[in-house]
């Protein structure tokens, strides 16, 4: 198998991302029938028919849990389906669920999707490790500002987007960003030289991103959201929010005295949401988002990143004011780059 096999105690969602990455590189359906084999090899081989106390044999109480995993899985992998319609780069087949990857169209959405589900895979240690990986998956770390960037954009509503995130596309160093950017936004003015005790050799000051909505009057009293880019193990202690005020700063005029706080992940913002004991998923669901928001700002996930898209792409739309839109080619290039080398190292 090109993808290590998953732990099935993992939350649907992750175990949902197998199941697309399994069909996206051996290039036919995946589904239940995946799940099945693989929960039939991990239970007892040596186990015999035997009836506990309350009657119930307990091969029925395996094949019990295992049409319940396939259940969650299935109900997930419905749900992004049904969230993201034709943006959504699998076709699915439901009772008993199976995915294939959609050969028709090669949308840019589809592959922003397909590209953060390898990076979300690379993650949670699906993917095979060699030297020709990792590099590539450094560079997907890169190229992940684009997606951030889409998110933002699309969060404002075809909003203006600068690439503030280290390295940046234009190699500028963090003086001549903070110039740029200040005069990109209009109305905003950087310190030159920096003020004393500050940073001095700040790359990018935990901004990865920044967005506004711009108006005629180029005044401050806009929408800014501020973002930050995480794929590593340590995404969830990356909030930008408690960063918002100290990055004003390097401005002598500032740019926003209140903005709105972002994450953007390449996983679903539920990925690690575990099924509860004693409650409803919909209730975990809804707990663990609501203290994602409030850690976070708004979660700017794989789904609503995808999301973003239609309504940015196209002349006139404000794709040409998206950070990052000339190398949107980029995320397809890298998935025909680094597919050939995970079947390679399989």
């Amino acid at each position: 198998m090109i993808i290590s096999s998953p732990d099935l105690t993992a939350p649907r969602s992750v175990l949902a991302d197998w199941i697309e990455i399994t069909a996206l590189l051996r290039e036919r359906a995946a589904g239940a029938g995946d799940l099945d084999s693989l929960y039939r090899l991990n239970s007892d081989d040596d186990r015999r028919r035997r009836h506990l106390d309350d009657g119930v044999a307990e091969e029925e109480i395996v094949e019990l849990a295992r049409e319940e995993l396939s259940s969650r899985v299935g109900e997930e992998i419905e749900f992004r389906a049904r969230a993201l319609g034709e943006l959504y780069p699998f076709t699915v087949v439901s009772n008993p669920f199976r995915v294939t990857v959609r050969r028709e169209a090669n949308s840019t959405a589809h592959s922003a999707y397909l590209f953060m589900l390898l990076m979300s895979a690379n993650h949670y240690g699906f993917l095979p490790a060699n030297r020709e990986i990792r590099a590539s998956i450094d560079f997907g770390r890169r190229l992940f500002h684009i997606c951030a960037s889409i998110g933002v954009a699309g969060l404002l509503r075809r909003g203006k987007t600068y690439w503030f995130g280290f390295p940046r596309p234009d190699k500028s160093n963090f003086a001549n960003a903070l110039a740029d950017l200040s005069t990109k936004i209009g109305y905003a003015k950087a310190f030159a030289p920096a003020p004393a005790g500050l940073p001095v050799a700040a790359k990018d000051d935990q901004v990865d991103v920044i967005g506004w909505r711009a108006y005629g009057d180029r005044r401050i009293g806009t929408m800014v959201v501020v973002c930050q880019a995480a794929t590593g193990d340590d995404w969830d202690s990356k909030s930008v929010q408690h960063h918002l005020q100290a990055f004003l700063d390097w401005f002598e005029r500032v740019p926003y005295r209140q903005a709105m706080g972002s994450l953007a992940v390449p996983f679903p913002g539920h990925h690690e949401v575990d099924e509860p004991v004693g409650d409803t998923f919909e209730t975990a669901l809804s707990n663990a988002l609501s203290r994602l928001n409030s850690r976070h700002g708004v979660v700017l996930d794989r789904l609503r990143i995808t999301e973003s898209i239609p309504a940015l792409v196209g002349e006139g739309n404000g794709w040409e004011d998206v950070a990052g839109h000339a190398e949107v080619r980029t995320l397809q290039e890298w998935i025909d780059r680094i597919t050939p080398q995970l079947h390679a190292a399989a």
